[in-house]
């Protein structure tokens, strides 16, 4: 994805999951969309980046949020991208993309949506009880990617693999689908 730094769009897709909720809600192709639409509207993918009212990092918490999420969740939002990236999506998750500015009304709404930056396909997905995966016995290649992150899922839920938790089950099986522009 043009303007958006590899370690944004890998978090993206790590963190996704958790912002699908509102993505849908705002009518954004998925939660790793939203979320890079986040850190570009806030910093333009700045860890650097300091507000006047305090907020700072990618996606500009303010400290007394920042704590709140090192306490609660074990995040840091000023600490890396990926970090940000995931305190932003549990924020979503929790609070709201209408919460995330406070007093920046639909205003601030429409300028997030409008950021440039989306998704290819979409970001990696939590499993759910009735979530449908595509059958190993398929011939099509969607099928046999499907089955695949099925089981690369299984076996790092069952094994509790850490390298594959680390690098995420849709970057070890190399699939195109998940990817972000």
């Amino acid at each position: 994805m043009a303007g958006a730094p590899r370690a944004y769009v890998e978090a993206a897709e790590r963190w996704g999951y958790l912002a699908e909720g509102q993505a849908h809600k705002y009518g954004v192709a998925n939660g790793a969309t939203l979320l890079l639409k986040i850190a570009s509207g806030e910093s333009s993918f700045n860890m650097k980046a300091v507000s006047s009212a305090g907020a700072r990092g990618a996606t500009q918490f303010i400290p007394t949020t920042r704590q709140s999420y090192i306490s609660q969740y074990g995040v840091d939002p000023w600490k890396s991208p990926d970090e940000a990236i995931h305190a932003t999506a549990l924020f979503l998750k929790h609070q709201g993309l209408a919460a995330y500015n406070p007093g920046g009304g639909q205003g601030y709404i429409d300028y997030i949506l409008g950021q440039p930056v989306g998704a290819k396909g979409g970001a990696r997905t939590a499993p759910s009880p009735s979530s449908q995966q595509p059958s190993a016995s398929s011939s099509s290649p969607e099928g046999a990617q499907g089955a695949l992150r099925h089981i690369g899922l299984v076996a790092t839920l069952v094994l509790g693999g850490a390298a594959l938790i680390g690098l995420g089950v849709t970057r070890v099986f190399g699939s195109a689908r998940g990817q972000v522009a």
